[in-house]
């Protein structure tokens, strides 16, 4: 019974209680980012690509026609690519620089050394950008005392198939979560595909097999800064629709968080920035376990239930039937993704028992220090829709609604 308590509780903590902690926190938070426009005129949009023929030319497109009055310059790394990466992104405007396959973080790196911008884009090559990102991940770093800018990343294709949709609703929760953890003061991570911080700010110390989008954030908040989510700034992007692609996605990105989380030992001596990394993220890794953990104890409990008093007597019924239940739609999920089938429900538990799993995995690897620099990218996150001829527009001055952000009536310089 003490085991299903404690894997009950902690279950319960992640899923609901410190996300509800955060909506509590959020709304009672009043605290704002002062920023002035036209301060940062320099802006660097950093790519590193790796076999990116099909989407560089588009990607660059889009980036020069997103609409900022400031001076931009997009940088491709053309990572150990053999295609015509290099060559595409160069004709379509970008300042290209081709090196040998090390990896994200080297890549990011040597575009650093060469760019010129006061703040730095990080982007990937097959993101696209809504009118207005560049400027709207910018104008908050105005405020000094802002870490990283967090940009809304919308998967287009979220209903394609099991694992896509999957991946859908798993990313508007963790959407929600992420925005509330801003407003709350306690965003530690964001999305690799969009999101600005201040080249000042950049560690330089990143493990080249860890994630950048975990290592600046957490790096940052565990120094003071705050990290800001701002959901005007939107871009698109395609899940992945094979579920073996997140499998592997999802093992390598949590070894390399557990690596990130390692290395700035857990965000200690920082008590928020480490009460939040174990209670969103740590717990999340654990999910599996724990899960098995209630499961196997929850018969225990429902004939220790069974035998009480009063309406919580009922609770023994669900606790009685979860094991088996779980293990029919896993069973039921497993034999539909093998013959490419999609069961409304089924399908998508079984994603998430997948995508559990592999994070477990992943947190193992991560812990014996086994994570991968190199990224392969997933094809079915590649296809070409038309959606980037559709945002290749000018950007009138979308306005900041985010509860945290401010902005002064000057017009700066």
């Amino acid at each position: 019974m003490i085991l299903f308590c404690i894997s009950a509780s902690l279950l319960a903590w992640n899923l609901a209680g410190y996300p509800i902690l955060l909506f509590v926190i959020a709304n009672r938070k009043k605290d704002f980012v002062q920023f002035r426009k036209k301060t940062i005129r320099d802006v660097s949009v950093l790519v590193a690509a790796h076999n990116e023929e099909t989407c560089i030319k588009e990607r660059v497109e889009n980036l020069k026609a997103n609409g900022s009055w400031r001076n931009v310059e997009i940088i491709v790394v053309s990572d150990g690519s053999t295609d015509k990466t290099a060559e595409l992104a160069e004709k379509a405007g970008a300042h290209v620089i081709e090196k040998e396959r090390a990896g994200k973080i080297s890549a990011l790196y040597k575009a650093i050394s060469e760019s010129k911008g006061e703040a730095l884009v990080v982007t990937d090559a097959n993101t696209i950008f809504l009118p207005g990102a560049i400027d709207l991940l910018v104008d908050p770093l105005e405020d000094t005392r802002v870490g990283i800018t967090a940009g809304d990343l919308i998967l287009e294709n979220d209903d394609e198939t099991a694992s896509s949709r999957g991946e859908s609703i798993y990313w508007k929760y963790e959407t929600w979560i992420k925005r509330n953890a801003s407003n709350a003061g306690l965003l530690l991570m964001g999305a690799g595909g969009i999101y600005a911080v201040r080249k000042e700010n950049w560690p330089m110390n990143i493990p080249a097999d860890t994630a950048d989008d975990s290592y600046v954030p957490l790096s940052l908040h565990k120094n003071g800064f705050m990290n800001i989510f701002v959901p005007e700034a939107r871009a698109k992007e395609r899940a992945g629709t094979l579920m073996k692609e997140e499998w592997n996605r999802r093992i390598r990105m949590v070894a390399q968080d557990t690596k990130v989380a390692v290395a700035l030992s857990f965000g200690l001596p920082n008590k928020k920035t480490f009460f939040a990394l174990v209670s969103q993220k740590v717990l999340r890794w654990l999910i599996l376990p724990l899960a098995v953990i209630f499961l196997i104890t929850s018969r225990d409990a429902a004939k220790k239930l069974e035998r009480m008093k009063g309406i919580i007597r009922l609770a023994h019924l669900p606790l009685k039937a979860a094991l088996p239940i779980t293990g029919a739609i896993i069973m039921a999920g497993a034999i539909a993704e093998r013959r490419g089938k999609k069961i409304s429900g089924v399908s998508v538990a079984f994603y998430f028992f997948g995508a559990a799993t592999a994070a477990f995995a992943g947190l193992i690897f991560g812990m014996l220090g086994k994570s991968n620099a190199i990224w392969n990218k997933a094809d079915s996150t590649r296809k070409t829709n038309g959606v980037n001829l559709n945002l290749l527009q000018q950007h009138n001055g979308l306005p900041h609604s985010h509860p945290l952000l401010k902005e002064e009536a000057t017009n700066g310089y």
